[in-house]
């Protein structure tokens, strides 16, 4: 939540997680923990979105990863976004900045 405060782009990310693509919510949480030395599961990144009033379960963000090879990739501290997640993103997040122009 911290890095999502810190985040210049909170209000964008926030609203893409409002939209129906779960892969884009499960997404979001690896994105902005990228930086950080923290875990994301799919339990965290629940709990991530039930704080922003989003209901998301947990088997559903790990389903949405799972589908979808080649986003983010397994570490020693779970989930981990890769290159092509990181775009996938921010190229979400240029569609509702452009959106909302």
């Amino acid at each position: 939540m911290d890095a999502l405060r810190a985040h210049p782009k909170q209000e964008v990310l926030v609203a893409a997680g409002r939209q129906k693509d779960q892969l884009l919510r499960s997404l979001i949480p690896l994105y902005l923990a990228r930086a950080l030395d923290v875990e994301v599961t799919s339990g965290t990144t629940s709990r991530f979105w039930g704080e922003l009033g989003v209901t998301y379960a947990a088997p559903n963000a790990a389903k949405a990863l799972r589908l979808h090879t080649g986003f983010a990739q397994d570490t020693k501290k779970g989930k981990a976004i890769t290159s092509k997640g990181i775009k996938y993103v921010e190229s979400a997040l240029a569609q509702l900045n452009a959106s909302d122009a």
